[in-house]
């Protein structure tokens, strides 16, 4: 099909789905189809490498994702500032943020690079091949680079060219991840994912006319750093929560272990799917209210949607997975028959932990993150507590399941008791 009439049917659909469900529908097609990709890799990769490769690959994956915070948070800041400034009219401003914190993307991204490519790879994982580590930067380039644009796009509220990029992505991702992956192995499905996200992402932004430049301004990169820097260590928090059990199963069970758990928390990504949608649609429209009524009241009807949303969806997701997966994974992955004793500990795991995504979009918009960021920190030295404790114990991989479990319950817990509090004190005069 040739841009125009792909242009023509994406202005119909458009056209044709105003308002928070249209959009959530074309989102909804677009992210399930990038998941789908997502999830799909990790399937064939599964027939492809031993349980102790795909340990590796899953590791090097998480490495990169933490160079991805080297962008000091110029990216959560475009997300925060724009629809704020947008809201109170001022487009032109807009833009100057948005052409700095791809400045700003830019030059963390090198950085990362270069971090990834000094770190001795033995470090990752006493397993890990060679060259693995250079493919994890090609990664970090393309995923920084959609990470930016997806934000740019759903910060203006265009949520349809969202979706045109996840769409174009998740082909090209497939693709190259599966085919330098069988290929080359750890380095090559690395590699690969990390093409199809530079190509789509560049693709995309080509068929939008994409007229955002690098702008070096001084002046707004640290502007956006001072809002997104908080939030972005938020994210950072947040991933070391939900990653710090693969180190210590490496540490105390070795690379095979992190390979089983790893395709069982593959086998299960399709759980927060809607939930991550509904966020990515929620945070700019809450962003947007507080900036043109000034009131975080505003922000509730968002915060209720979201909440409810979330519930729905992940639960019927887990309940899905939990009657297929046992009748799949013998079949087709045998080697991997074990990771099914840790299934209904996950499941249960995979549908707490989205639910706190509702209370963070509230805290977020109303720069509550340093409380957020204190929770998130003691959740982490709790979560590495119980993760040492009960993966030493008898229980061995099901005690790191269940300890990522207690613990996002708890992070779950937590955020309620301070949004019930934030909420308590919701006044326009306060929130100035």
């Amino acid at each position: 099909m040739s841009v125009g009439p792909r242009r023509h049917l994406w202005q119909w659909v458009e056209r044709h789905s105003r308002g928070l469900a249209g959009e959530f529908l074309q989102l909804a097609a677009a992210t399930a189809a990038l998941q789908g990709a997502s999830f799909l890799i990790g399937l064939v990769l599964a027939g492809v490498l031993t349980p102790t490769g795909y340990g590796d690959w899953s590791l090097v994956l998480i490495v990169a994702g933490y160079a991805s915070y080297a962008q000091l948070g110029a990216t959560n800041g475009m997300n925060r500032d724009v629809p704020l400034v947008r809201g109170a009219g001022d487009t032109a401003r807009a833009e100057r943020i948005a052409a700095a914190a791809l400045t700003g993307v830019l030059a963390a991204t090198v950085a990362g690079i270069v971090g990834l490519l000094l770190l001795p790879r033995t470090w990752v994982s006493p397993t890990l091949p060679r060259g693995s580590l250079a493919a994890a930067g090609v990664y970090l380039a393309g995923y920084q680079l959609f990470a930016y644009v997806k934000t740019y796009f759903e910060s203006h509220k265009r949520f349809g060219w969202s979706a045109r990029l996840q769409g174009t992505v998740a082909p090209l991702a497939l693709v190259g991840a599966i085919s330098l992956g069988v290929t080359a192995g750890v380095p090559g499905a690395v590699a690969g994912m990390g093409i199809g996200y530079f190509l789509g992402s560049i693709v995309t932004w080509r068929w939008d006319g994409g007229q955002v430049r690098p702008l070096w301004d001084a002046q707004a990169l640290r502007a956006l750093v001072r809002v997104g820097l908080p939030i972005m260590l938020v994210g950072l928090a947040q991933a070391l929560m939900v990653t710090i059990d693969r180190w210590v199963i490496l540490r105390y069970l070795g690379p095979e272990a992190v390979g089983l758990y790893s395709f069982q928390a593959r086998l299960l990504s399709f759980t927060p799917l809607f939930a991550g949608l509904v966020a990515g649609q929620t945070y700019p429209r809450a962003a947007e209210a507080y900036g043109r009524t000034g009131d975080p009241r505003s922000i509730l009807p968002h915060l209720r949607t979201q909440a409810v949303a979330t519930l729905v969806l992940t639960a019927l997701s887990a309940i899905m997975l939990w009657i297929i997966l046992p009748l799949l994974v013998p079949v087709l992955w045998p080697a991997y028959e074990p990771s099914l004793s840790l299934l209904p500990i996950m499941l249960i795991g995979m549908v707490i932990l989205p639910q706190c995504g509702a209370f963070g979009v509230i805290l977020n918009v109303l720069d509550r993150q340093v409380s957020y960021l204190a929770i998130q920190v003691a959740m982490i030295g709790l979560g590495l507590a119980l993760s040492m404790w009960l993966t030493m114990s008898p229980l061995g991989l099901r005690g790191a399941a269940l300890a990522a479990t207690l613990t996002y319950a708890l992070y779950l817990l937590a955020l309620l008791i301070l949004t019930l509090r934030v909420v308590r004190s919701l006044s326009p005069q306060a929130a100035g």
